[in-house]
Formats: C-alpha cells, sequence, structure tokens
C-alpha cells in the first residue's frame, strides 16, 4: 500500500503543478510547454516589425491576452511558405505577413481568406485611424484581404554633410544622381558613391520595375502586357551600368539589408532604402551617420515626374484556417494594428506608428525626421503603382528581370539582349497565365 500512497501523491503534486502554470500568465519557458493548440501561430518576414514584434512578445502577450508564437522567415521563404500551408488540410498558421505585391495571386488563389466590414467592427477597428492608401493596397476586387503592419516607400538616402562640402543640392533627376554619386566615389577611402539592390533575382527585379517608372515607363503597361524592350528600358540599363562605376566591388551580391549596412557604417554617400529600416541610420548607436542623413522621392530620369515605389507588409488569415480559429485570428490582427500594440513597438524603436493618423503619430515624428516624408506620403496616397505592379504573376516577373539583367550587368549579354529576353519571357508568362476560351 505504501508505494501505492506515495504515487497518488504524486500525481496529486503533479496535478496541482499543471494548474498553476496553465492558470497563470505564462511567460517564455511556459508558453513552449503549451500544446501547439493553445497557441496564436504567426508567419512573419524578417523585417523590422517582426524583429520589434519578437523583442516585445511578453508584453504584446499580455496586452492581447492570448499565447503568441512566431516563425520568421526571409522574403522568398515567407512567400514558400504561404503557399506551402495552403496544400495542407487546415492552415498552421493563424495569421501570416504578405508583400501587397502578393495580394492578387493569394486572393485570386484562394489562399487568403477576405476579412469582413463585421467582423472589424466587432472587434473595434476603426478604419478612419488609418491612411485610406494602406487599407486600399489589401483591397483586392472590393473586398479586404488584410490589415497593414509596416507601410514604407524606398526613398532615396544621401549624406547632408557630404553633399554640402561638394556645394551640391540633392539631386533632382538621375543624371544628377550619376555625377553625385562619381564625384563622392573614393574607394580608396572605403568611401563608394551608392548602393542599391543588384542581388541575381527579386532583389535586382524590383530595382529594375522601380526604374522603369522612374524613366516613364512601366515594365507592365495599362493594360496588363509586357513593356521590356523599349526605349526607357534602353535609358535605365545605360543608367545602371554608369552607376556600377561608382558602386562597391560587391555590388552585384548586394541587397536589402547590405545597402543599408554599407550605408550606415558610413562607406556610402547615397542609397535607395525602404524608409522601415532608416532607424538603423537615425537611432543605432553605432551608426557612423547619424544626424547627417536627408532623404528625398528616388530621382526620376530628366523631364520625368518623380515615381515613388510603396512597400507595404499586411496581415493576413490563411483561407484554409479552421473555423473554431478564426475568433482568435481576427482578434490577434486587430490588437496588432491598434493603438496600444503601437506604443509598446515604439519602445524597441519601431516607428510603423505613422501608419496610423492621430495625436500618437505627431508625438513620435519628431523624434525621426525621416518619417515626415513619409506621412505626408501617405496622407496624400502619393505613390506609383506603376513602379511596382500588383498582379498575380509578380514573383516571377521579379525573378525573370533580376536574372536577365543580372546577366546584363555582369557583361554577358548585351542590353539590346536583355531588353529582347526579358520581353519575350514575360510575355510567354502572362500567355501561359491568361484563362482560357470558353
Amino acid at each position: 500500500m505504501k508505494p501505492l500512497s506515495i504515487t497518488l501523491a504524486g500525481l496529486l503534486v503533479l496535478a496541482i503543478l499543471f494548474g498553476f502554470f496553465y492558470l497563470q500568465e505564462p511567460d517564455e519557458s511556459e508558453i513552449e510547454a503549451l500544446p501547439t493548440s493553445a497557441y496564436v501561430e504567426i508567419l512573419l518576414v524578417g523585417d523590422p516589425f517582426a524583429y520589434s514584434i519578437q523583442n516585445q512578445l511578453d508584453l504584446l502577450r499580455s496586452g492581447l491576452g492570448l499565447p503568441l508564437r512566431l516563425s520568421v522567415r526571409r522574403y522568398n521563404r515567407t512567400y514558400e511558405t504561404i503557399l506551402a500551408n495552403h496544400r495542407d488540410q487546415e492552415s498552421y498558421f493563424h495569421l501570416v505577413s504578405f508583400d501587397i505585391l502578393w495580394l492578387p495571386e493569394l486572393a485570386e488563389r484562394g489562399i487568403l481568406q477576405p476579412i469582413s466590414p463585421e467582423e472589424l467592427k466587432a472587434y473595434g477597428f476603426q478604419p478612419e485611424d488609418h491612411h485610406e492608401i494602406t487599407l486600399e493596397l489589401n483591397t483586392h476586387d472590393d473586398q479586404l484581404f488584410g490589415l497593414p503592419i509596416q507601410p514604407h516607400p524606398e526613398l532615396l538616402w544621401y549624406r547632408k554633410d557630404l553633399l554640402e562640402e561638394h556645394g551640391f543640392s540633392p539631386p533632382q533627376n538621375t543624371e544628377e544622381l550619376l555625377h553625385q554619386a562619381a564625384t563622392l566615389h573614393d574607394p580608396e577611402n572605403q568611401l563608394y558613391g551608392i548602393g542599391w539592390n543588384a542581388l541575381r533575382g527579386q532583389a535586382l527585379g524590383q530595382t529594375i520595375t522601380h526604374l522603369y517608372a522612374a524613366f516613364g515607363d512601366p515594365v507592365i503597361d495599362a493594360q496588363g502586357y509586357a513593356s521590356v524592350d523599349t526605349k526607357a528600358g534602353k535609358k535605365l540599363c545605360e543608367f545602371l551600368l554608369k552607376l556600377l562605376e561608382s558602386s562597391p566591388p560587391d555590388i552585384l551580391s548586394m541587397a536589402w539589408d547590405q545597402r543599408i549596412e554599407r550605408f550606415t557604417r558610413g562607406q556610402s554617400a547615397f542609397t535607395y532604402g525602404w524608409m522601415a529600416r532608416n532607424r538603423s541610420a537615425e537611432r543605432d548607436p553605432l551608426s557612423m551617420v547619424q544626424g547627417k542623413v536627408g532623404y528625398l522621392l528616388p530621382p526620376p530620369s530628366p523631364g520625368v515626374e518623380p515615381a515613388v515605389p510603396m512597400g507595404q507588409w499586411s496581415l493576413g488569415i490563411p483561407a484554409n484556417l479552421s473555423p473554431r480559429e478564426r475568433e482568435r485570428a481576427i482578434k490577434t490582427l486587430i490588437y496588432l494594428v491598434s493603438d496600444g500594440a503601437d506604443q509598446i513597438l515604439f519602445e524597441d524603436g519601431f516607428e510603423g506608428h505613422h501608419r496610423r493618423k492621430g495625436k500618437v503619430v505627431a508625438q513620435k515624428l519628431e523624434n525621426n525626421p525621416g518619417y515626415e516624408i513619409v506621412y505626408n506620403l501617405l496622407s496624400e496616397g502619393n505613390i506609383s503603382p506603376a513602379a511596382r505592379p500588383m498582379i498575380p504573376e509578380w514573383s516571377e516577373v521579379a525573378d525573370i528581370l533580376g536574372i536577365v539583367f543580372h546577366d546584363m550587368l555582369r557583361g554577358d549579354i548585351s542590353i539590346e539582349a536583355a531588353l529582347q529576353r526579358g520581353q519575350k519571357k514575360i510575355e510567354t508568362l502572362m500567355e501561359q497565365r491568361k484563362p482560357s476560351d470558353p
């Protein structure tokens, strides 16, 4: 009987401990012990908003009252994971972050499920607190598929001190940019003219689409057809080949993070950069350029109006999420874009609060002058859809451009060959995606 008594006593102790841990607000170690079904699972891309959510996860859990678990992936891997998750019978994730350029594909293929106005109202979401453009970018066929977590235009960053030393005003067109970058290029002292996305594939592909708009002829025209082999295309190729001369020697393997890192180390006079990343220049104690940075709309070709590429990461709900989990997904989604979450994330240095209007924004913008231009762009809706075409074929188009033009920049093919090859490949892609005639 004695062994049995000890066993029962042990079980009683375990039961008490079990109840204690699961009834208390869980900390990080306790969260790991929860069964999978207890988590709200969130897929995030490795961008500033995700890192701040990671850093402030305990406070966000407490504010929301739900146990959150994050999976943070790189850009391409995030897209691949969303597609793989859709192939499962039931979604593993409650929320997924998506580039708005993926939205047409994700909506048309039924990978994301729309969110109704009734659901938003039920959980206290107030659309009037957000810039209209950020919500419009989450809409497809008059249905809302997500909410903005990180809207950010790509601007040209420049060293105010270096320009002043040489008597330059900020460049207003691509010719002035080429001249200034070449003048400031000083590789012997580890100072290069400019950093930009030239890594083969998606990174360079995005640069190419932005530049087509800057040269006045979008790579996908208003009717949805490829417009690669054009005079504008030839001009932008000539521009990039000249820009290579004022770029770091490893520019053809440089992408999003590297171009910003070099700039903040004081190793480039200019860089194109998404504004969500400017805290590394303005806030990082290791930044060599703090207080020395100016921001302006990407300079267009002479005689062309500026084209502002708008990026935005949003959060949406997978279509194959089980109905029993939808309530937790909606609650979490609306909380993560709320004023309360903004305040928590700002303490970690994330300045995505500019996506919302009102006094909170006014209080914070003065701490980062770079964000005034962002806020004004969002308020006015002054962005250029042509610079980042929202089409179901976006990912393949960016890959094609990023491979073909990389070959051109390496000197493997001529400008003419790159333009012809890009035109043909995208035309073929678009033709294959056309719906069959009845």
